[in-house]
């Protein structure tokens, strides 16, 4: 499934929907906008789990829906229970109070929150240690093996309890953070390296720090995927640990794990990465060229290449159909990837069995589309004018500019033995929200008298304004 956020803040979903992550119950296979709260509410950031999606609003909000069997919700609501699902959105306050929430990210079954002070929450799974702290790590309880809900959120525990946390990634049994000083600290699963460090045991549920590189790189941004963990450096340098079975770690052949984090940006001949969009067993990375490049799986075409070939080691450029396309940001599911360009149209790739795409091309198979196309539902955002007035749109962007008649306000005159000057005729009325003066004192005669100014009375939507006058008097010698 997909969760895409518009210029104006709104959520919009499509494909799979067997849990309710795309917060509504009816449509799954049709790009709609979705309800975070109320219909005004504007989101800054959404992730997607498995079958969960978080999104944070503007006043630093969290919202989820979806599955929450392991309560990665954030919910006690359906907790350790097979029915456990919730179709529409949900404000989260169990454990975080009103914290303000700046940053969001989703594993497959849990969920992680960076707060305005650095402080970092998680709820859900925690049957690797991915939670990063201990509360039934490692455990597992019911018929199935499941691990059991740790559906209330609390701050990650360990060596980091100080530090000052700026990033936050979630794979599907692993956490990575990045604190304010471009260090990485990692906790959960490690049987194919992807926190970087070396420990005894499959898991460790404590984050701690891990190396990058011989002189520790000066990391910006994390990623992370199901068994894949990605580094952006301050260089523009993308390093990468974890399973690389189907080359999705981007080297030039699959190494199955790699457990130090590796330069994986050796071969592209010096072009500086400005965004990693990590997909399950695929990668892509975005220059800030805006040039395109990926590497891994491609079975379902999420590579954006036409190629027969079931895995393609080693990043290489994407060309077809996006000849002066300029990437700046994307996102990736299991089998699809979805890229941003610079005037704001998404183009999508992959798998289009649920129509994850948005698009019509082998909707409802699995089918590859192998060639990145333009989205063509279409994404409605309303704006004021004055909003439009200082908004960048495409080529592509149709603008429709709405008008509504405004009610007119009904006006009476209480002359008070006065009357219109010959070829005058006084308004009566004007329009709600203008601001309107009474007739000035040229405009009307009473013989005697000068007018010196209106009162009025508002009744049931008429004001009638009441003529002032004043008797002239003169001395005669």
């Amino acid at each position: 499934f997909s969760v895409i956020i518009d210029g104006a803040g709104g959520v919009w979903t499509v494909g799979a929907n067997n849990r309710g992550q795309l917060g509504r119950n009816s449509d799954a296979n049709v790009l709609k906008k979705v309800v975070i709260g109320t219909p005004d509410n504007k989101a800054v950031a959404v992730a997607a789990g498995s079958d969960h999606t978080v999104v944070l609003d503007e006043q630093g909000r969290v919202w989820t829906a979806g599955g929450n069997l392991y309560g990665q919700l954030g919910v006690k609501a359906g907790a350790n229970g097979m029915l456990s699902s919730q179709p529409y959105f949900t404000q989260v306050t169990d454990g975080i109070g009103d914290t303000k929430i700046v940053a969001i990210a989703a594993g497959y079954y849990s969920t992680v929150l960076l707060d305005e002070n650095g402080k970092v929450w998680t709820a859900g799974s925690n049957l690797r240690g991915q939670l990063g702290r201990p509360e039934n790590a490692g455990s597992t309880a019911g018929t199935n093996g499941e691990a059991p809900a740790n559906p209330t959120f609390a701050q990650v525990t360990g060596d980091i309890a100080d530090v000052k946390a700026v990033g936050i990634a979630s794979g599907m049994y692993h956490l990575v953070v990045l604190d304010e000083n471009g260090r990485v600290w990692t906790a959960g699963q490690n049987v194919f390296g992807m926190t970087g460090r070396t420990f005894s045991g499959n898991y460790d549920a404590t984050l701690a720090q891990a190396a990058v590189g011989k002189d520790n790189a000066k990391i910006k941004a994390v990623y992370a995927e199901q068994y894949s963990t990605f580094l952006l450096d301050d260089s523009g340098k993308v390093w990468a640990a974890g399973c690389n079975n189907y080359a999705e770690l981007g080297l030039p052949k699959s190494y199955g794990s790699v457990k130090k984090f590796t330069n994986v940006t050796d071969g592209l001949d010096g072009a500086m990465i400005a965004a990693v969009v990590p997909g399950q067993s695929h990668i892509t990375l975005i220059g800030v060229d805006g040039n395109a490049y990926s590497a891994g799986m491609n079975t379902r075409g999420q590579l954006g290449r036409t190629t027969d070939d079931q895995i393609v080691y080693g990043l290489t450029k994407i060309t077809e159909g996006v000849d002066g396309v300029r990437f700046i940001d994307g996102a990736a599911g299991g089998q699809h990837t979805l890229l941003k360009d610079s005037s704001g149209n998404l183009w999508s790739v992959g798998n289009n069995d649920y129509k994850q795409l948005a698009r019509d091309e082998n909707k409802d198979t699995q089918n590859a589309n192998s060639t990145f196309g333009k989205i063509t539902a279409e994404i409605n955002s309303d704006y004021s004018l004055d909003d439009l007035k200082d908004r960048q749109v495409s080529g592509d962007t149709t603008v429709t500019i709405y008008f509504k008649e405004r009610a007119k306000i009904k006006v009476n005159y209480v002359l008070g033995g006065g009357e219109w000057i010959d070829g005058y005729t006084a308004p009566d009325f004007y329009y709600d929200g203008d601001s309107f003066t009474p007739p000035t004192a040229d405009k009307l005669t009473k013989k005697g008298y000068l007018l010196t100014d209106w009162s009025s009375v508002t009744n049931n939507g008429v004001v009638t304004y009441y003529a002032n006058w004043e008797l002239r008097t003169y001395t005669v010698k």
